[in-house]
């Protein structure tokens, strides 16, 4: 299962979320999201999948709202990602161009 952690602390790094999750069970994946280029920072949100179903809706449970390095987190099923084309950009109204 696939979890979004919201308001991240931005000096948190993977390995710090990943011990704090490997609490409720095996977690295959951390990923911080980070803004765009090479050494840029985190942008306070990550996705962790963990294998088991199980495992997962407890880390939620039991994280959700917790504080973790001086942050209350927002954890919760991280949702399907929206596909959408690259022309397809969020454009202004042609009003207010």
């Amino acid at each position: 299962m696939r979890i979004y952690v919201g308001s991240l602390n931005f000096d948190a790094t993977e390995a710090d979320v990943r011990a704090l999750f490997e609490q409720y069970g095996k977690v295959e994946q951390v990923e911080i999201v980070r803004a765009e280029g090479i050494g840029s920072r985190s942008r306070g949100f990550s996705f962790i999948t963990m294998p088991d179903h199980h495992e997962a809706m407890k880390a939620i449970e039991s994280l959700d709202t917790t504080l973790f390095m001086d942050r209350v987190l927002h954890v919760s099923r991280a949702l399907p990602r929206r596909e959408r084309p690259n022309n397809e950009r969020r454009q202004m109204p042609h009003w207010g161009r």
